[in-house]
């Protein structure tokens, strides 16, 4: 079977359907615009898939209530939920522990000293460069910290960390904040997240989700 091949003109041409091609032809839309996908679905890795019986999100569940992204999905009436009321939780040693309070964690839950110690030392490297991104982006420091994480993935936190448990914890946290694996995301992103959960868990509330999911 032959498939039929026609050309196509366009000011601007996007490769991938993916949320940032979206993002980019929705900015560009005052131009003709075109966006090229391999597969046959848009979205990307913005995407739930079946296991068994369980619902898995391939990408990221969720961004915070204002910016572009906000804007786009207000734009194309697509229905938004909350964080407001829900549980982030996992299985340690059999148990099922909230780890919606890291501070709270580490004292609750039945880990020894050097799990607790491990936790600790991430915290403390999260909250050493979480200021820095809430400062003015002019600020030169700022600019010097967030190019240095923007050099970085998330996995930097792990450094010299040998408790397994704190890394599960932290591969926990870079799945349900940014959808992906602590090596995929930027240290500056991951920072920036979990410094508001660490710092102002009153904000977790204003982060939106998709009805239904991704």
């Amino acid at each position: 079977m032959t498939e039929s091949l026609h050309a196509h003109t366009a000011d601007v041409v996007v490769i991938g359907a993916g949320i940032a091609g979206l993002m980019a032809a929705t900015t560009l839309s005052d131009r003709d615009v075109v966006v090229l996908e391999a597969t046959g679905r848009a979205g990307g890795r913005v995407e739930s898939v079946r296991q068994g019986d369980y619902w898995i999100n391939l990408g990221t569940q969720f961004t915070e209530g204002t910016g572009p992204l906000i804007d786009a999905l207000e734009r194309h009436q697509v229905g938004m939920g909350t964080l407001a009321g829900k549980k982030v939780a996992l299985a340690l040693h059999g148990k099922q522990v909230d780890t919606s309070n890291p501070f709270a964690l580490m004292f609750r839950s039945r880990m020894n000293f050097r799990d607790r110690t491990a936790l600790a030392a991430i915290g403390a490297r999260i909250l050493a460069a979480a200021p820095f991104l809430q400062l003015n982006p002019d600020n030169r420091l700022a600019k010097r910290v967030r190019a240095k994480l923007d050099a970085l993935s998330a996995s930097y936190v792990l450094r010299g960390v040998k408790s397994e448990v704190a890394r599960d914890m932290v591969r926990s946290w870079a799945g349900q904040w940014m959808g992906c694996e602590s090596e995929e995301t930027a240290a500056t992103q991951f920072v920036i997240s979990m410094g508001i959960l660490l710092t102002d868990p009153a904000k977790v509330p204003n982060f939106s989700l998709p009805e239904g999911g991704n």
